[in-house]
Parts: structure tokens; sequence; C-alpha cells
């Protein structure tokens, strides 16, 4: 029987006709003349400002500070009441120290004080709406001023990205394994990218995966770390030598990128993998760089503070810390101290590379990474990665889930049957990881849980904190 299409069918059929050769042409324009003059300009910009002294970075850096404080107090009308409220005028900023005076922004306040943080500088119809992926179990939703935002953005990660290759004069393929859903099946062409879906990858059609990025010959793989691991483990079970003879580097983000997980991509890639971190919210990026795997905070994207759990800066070597950000590229609506629940390691080390950045030495994970003792302590997840390796084999992806204090469940998607012997080692392992303050349980699932973004989260916390 045919099927007959009505006329929103086929209205949306022929914009997709439509668009398809339209989009091939522009997305085959480099970087460089497609995103414009202000593009240009800013990344010329930032390839000179990236050897500038420390003194002058510091200097410029708090102009920007300065300037994006002013605009909130002026032009925000929940800034506005909260420096008055504290007492607190733009002026009495003159250090960097002087920050903080003002109190944090959280999600929660962003959420209760929605219309407020509008400045009133932009009009409200003429904005983007974005919504984070809920990472952090906290979906967040904001405004942004899509044209500033887009150039801005791409700018900084391309600049960060030339440090393995990426040339926005030139047409980089990319293959795109994180977050974005095919129009139908597994893969769509997007002239220059090649999208796979992380949503859908299974040890059934894992191969097809990795036959398309060979076919499609990519400079770049852009990807979630938990993506990019499934095929990683696959090629190297299966001992696949790969035909990539243009890819220059394996592109992480969104996601902690654990050291084993490095070399695991790496050596099933036999490239580079790069990491830089960042977030929906826009408010702090960091790379890495040509000589190192520490991240470079990026000194004009916005301001970073790391704090402990009193507010207080941590300033000692591997001291862990919460990322506190201003963003110095949202004047629709600032996000000034915001709080990103994000945690990281400190480093007084200065990278070799030449550049001045304030570094980190690695991201620790999420505030929520922690498990939950029966007593309702927090313990990190230190030595799970090794435990969880000692059924590698066994399984093609786990996941780990707590909702009752003392009790995690292990998620596992099994290859075939999982050895007795190895469970048993397993639950023995956890117990003394744990000095017995929490039971596991081992539960066999078809699929595991991602994000609206197709993130994949490691370990699911439902207990709120």
């Amino acid at each position: 029987m045919v099927k007959t299409m009505n006329l929103n069918e086929l209205l949306v059929n022929a914009k997709y006709i439509l668009e398809k050769p339209l989009r091939f042409v522009y997305f085959s324009i480099p970087d460089y003349i497609r995103y414009g003059k202000k593009f240009r300009d800013l990344t010329n910009f930032l390839d000179e400002s990236q050897w500038w002294t420390k003194e002058q970075q510091d200097r410029y850096q708090f102009l920007e500070l300065k300037k994006i404080i002013n605009h909130a107090y002026k032009t925000v009308p929940y800034y506005t009441k909260l420096f008055n409220e504290h007492g607190i005028k733009p002026d009495d900023i003159q250090s960097f120290s002087d920050i903080k005076k003002i109190p944090y922004l959280t999600k929660d306040i962003i959420k209760n004080n929605f219309e407020d943080l509008i400045s009133s500088d932009y009009k409200h119809r003429k904005l983007r709406i974005v919504t984070t992926g809920g990472s952090t179990g906290e979906p967040l939703t904001f405004l942004v001023d899509e044209k500033e935002d887009k150039y801005k953005e791409w700018a900084y990660v391309t600049h960060i990205w030339k440090r393995v290759g990426y040339d926005i004069k030139s047409s980089n393929r990319r293959v795109i394994l994180m977050g974005m859903k095919p129009r139908t099946g597994i893969y769509e062409y997007k002239n220059r990218d090649l999208i796979l879906s992380s949503y859908d990858i299974t040890y059934e059609n894992v191969l097809e995966y990795i036959r398309k990025i060979e076919e499609f010959n990519p400079n770049f793989i852009h990807c979630y770390p938990s993506s990019i691991q499934l095929l990683s483990n696959y090629i190297l079970e299966r001992n696949i030598k790969l035909n990539l003879p243009n890819l220059k580097a394996i592109l992480c983000v969104s996601e902690n990128l654990r050291p084993e997980l490095r070399e695991t991509i790496s050596k099933a890639f036999n490239k580079r993998v790069f990491s830089f971190y960042g977030h929906s919210e826009h408010a702090v990026i960091a790379g890495e760089c040509e000589r190192s795997h520490y991240y470079h905070l990026e000194p004009f994207y916005g301001y970073t503070e790391l704090l402990d759990k009193d507010g207080n800066e941590v300033n000692g070597e591997g001291e862990i810390g919460e990322i506190v950000a201003t963003s110095f590229l949202n004047y629709a609506m600032p996000f000034i101290r915001y709080r990103t629940k994000d945690l990281a390691v400190n480093t007084n080390s200065i990278c070799e590379c030449g550049r001045s950045h304030k570094l980190i030495k690695k991201i620790e994970g999420r505030e929520q990474e922690y498990f939950v003792t029966l007593e309702g302590n927090k313990v990190v997840l230190t030595g799970i990665y090794k435990i969880l390796s000692e059924i590698q084999n066994e399984i093609f992806a786990g996941q780990f889930y707590q909702d009752r204090p003392g009790e995690v469940v292990l998620k596992v998607i099994p290859k075939n049957n999982i050895d007795e012997f190895k469970l048993s080692k397993i639950y023995n392992l956890f117990r003394e990881q744990y000095n017995n303050k929490i039971n596991l349980s081992i539960v066999k699932v078809e699929k595991l849980d991602r994000t609206n973004t197709g993130k994949f989260k490691f370990l699911e916390q439902k207990i709120k904190f």
C-alpha cells in the first residue's frame, strides 16, 4: 500500500530537499570566511595575546571583569538589587580578590530570577534559549545573544584546536560523535562533517561506526570520551588496524577524560587524544597544549576562581576546588561568580609551551560524582575505574547508579556470560575500597541512560546533597 503524505509532511520534506544543497555549500566554506570579520579579528587577537606576559594578561582580564560587572549593575535588575542589598558598587572592585564581595550565582538563583537576570540592553524575543544537558542532574535554561555567542565560542574552540593542527583557513573534515542526532539512522553527512549518533551505539553496530569513520577519512574526531571509548574497546579487542591516513587528533569534550581512558583511545587510534574543558553556560574554557596535558584557562573568555568548600582560594599543589566562573561572553544574561559544581585539581606549574595562562592539572569530575555511605557521608570514586576493569572484556559498557545511601547498583551491558569468579572479585574489591560501608549489586541491562544531549554519566547519583 502506498503511503500518502499530508501537507505538513510535504512542506517539511520540500524544505529539507531545498535546504540540503544550500547547507552543503555553506558548510564547505572555511571557518575563517564563513564566520565573518568579527570572528577573524578575535582569532587574530587570541593568536597574538596567548604569548603575552602574565602581567599583560592580568591587566586585560581585569578590564574585562570590570566591564561585565559595570554592565550587570547598570542593566540587569537582579544584579542592581543584589549589589544595593550588599552595599556593593562596581567601583569597589579594585582587584581580583574584591570579586569575593559579590555573592555566588547558582542554578537555583537563575531559575528563580530568570526575567530579572536579562539585561535591559537586549530584547527578550531576539535572544536564543539554551538548555543544558543536565549531566549534573540539574538541567538549566538561560538566554544568549546568538550572533555574538556563536562566533566568539567558535573562535575560542578553534583557537585551542590549532594546537593540534586545526586550520580555520582550510576545509577540515570532522567526525562528530557527541549529542547530535542524525535526521535518520545512525549517521548523516554535512559536507565536511560526518555526524554519528552517540545515542545509538551498540555492541552489534559498533563495527558500522568504525567503517563509516574510515570511509569518511577525517582530519579530526570530535567526541564524548564515553562514546569513543566504546569504539576504542572494540578496536583493541578485535585487533583492528584502522586506515585513517588524514587523522590528526581525537578531540574529546564535555566529559571527564580519565588517564586510563585517554590511553585506551590513543592506543586504538594511534593519535594524540586532546581534551578541552568547557560547558554550555560558556563561563569558562580551558584546553591542553602542544607540550602537556595541563588545561590552560583562557583568560579573556572569563575569570575563573578555584575555591574550597569555605570559599577560600585553592593554592596548594594538587588541591581540589570547585570552579566558580564569571563569563565575559554573555552580556544578555550575565553569569557572575557562577558555581559550576565542577571540581578541578590545582597546579602551580608553569607550562613549557611558553603561555602564561593559569593551569589546571586535571578536571576531577562533578560535585555529584560521589557515592554516599549508609551514614550519609560522601566518598569519592577513587579506584572505581580499576575495579571495573576486572570485567572490561566481558561487558560492552557499565554505569553506576545510586538512589539510597549505602547501596550502589552497577548496570552492565554484557557481551556474553560474565564469569562468576570475576563477579565475586568485583564485590570483594568494592567492599575493600569502601570499608564495607557500601553494598554493591550488579544487574544486566540492554541499554544505559544518557542525558538529552547524548552524554554518558559514569555515575547516576539520585541522592540530593
